[in-house]
């Protein structure tokens, strides 16, 4: 399948509340048959957001969804 874009949330130590917000909004676009994979960048965040309950929950309801865990800090990495 090709993708046709691709949406990149990059954080670090987020306010989880506005995560959530984002994630939810991202899960209910509307698609009219585009293909999208959606990559969340955790710049070494404490706790890792991939290990959060909440966090895992609402990626599993994404299609196409995957978090990338950068250790090291900065916007460069």
């Amino acid at each position: 399948m090709d993708i046709t874009y691709s949406i990149l949330i990059c954080t670090y130590n987020p306010d989880l509340r506005l995560l959530s917000r984002c994630l939810k909004a991202v899960k209910h676009l509307k698609n009219d048959g585009i293909t999208y994979e959606v990559i969340l960048v955790d710049n070494n965040s404490k706790p890792a957001l991939a290990d959060l309950v909440g966090i895992r929950a609402q990626v599993a309801e994404i299609p196409g969804f995957r978090v990338i865990r950068e250790e090291r800090a900065g916007l460069g990495h």
